[in-house]
């Protein structure tokens, strides 16, 4: 049974007093001061909450940049500072840049970058510092399936792009962001 509030006495102890059918409780009263701080502490979570989002943003490439990687059908990639430049294809989801591997060989570039996720691509002959991070979202591997079959849909293309979109290609999406 929900307690009954007759009018609350405010008594000089600063508590509330109630009185119910079941028992005698009290409830501290909330001093302008606590609102005053509680009121703060929501104002300073929200300020991180956006901070956050502009380093979130902060950590892509700028528009121009991700234009070009989205008109290119190849973006070369290095994982580390030791090896060489490799095409591989690449889609462009909500102005992310995300790419696969299709044969995900244990020395290839899918692994070169889960031991050290810096290296650096390079579109248009510009070589850019970047940081592999490794894609889990269902809803965004979903989307880049999609991504692939729009963007690689000739006729010699298509088999690859489908096989880009098996679950063990699906495994290794992943995205790159400046470092």
């Amino acid at each position: 049974m929900v307690p009954v509030v007759r009018c609350p006495d405010h008594s000089s102890d600063g508590i509330i007093h109630v009185e119910s059918d079941r028992d005698d409780r009290e409830f501290p009263r909330q001093s302008s001061r606590m609102i005053q701080l509680e009121a703060s502490m929501v104002r300073k979570k929200a300020a991180r909450r956006s901070r956050s989002a502009a380093g979130k943003a902060a950590r892509r490439f700028p528009d121009a940049v991700v234009a070009a990687i989205d008109a290119a059908k190849i973006l070369g990639l290095r994982a580390g500072d030791k090896h060489r430049f490799i095409g591989v294809w690449v889609v462009v989801i909500e102005k992310r840049v995300f790419v696969r591997s299709w044969s995900v060989k244990p020395d290839g570039w899918f692994h070169g970058f889960r031991q050290d996720p810096c290296g650096a691509i390079n579109i248009t002959g510009v070589e850019l510092a970047a940081r592999a991070v490794l894609t889990r979202s269902d809803r965004l591997k979903d989307a880049i399936d999609r991504a692939y079959l729009e963007k690689y849909d000739t006729k010699g293309s298509l088999r690859y792009a489908r096989d880009l979109c098996s679950e063990k290609s699906r495994e290794t999406t992943t995205e790159f962001v400046p470092r």
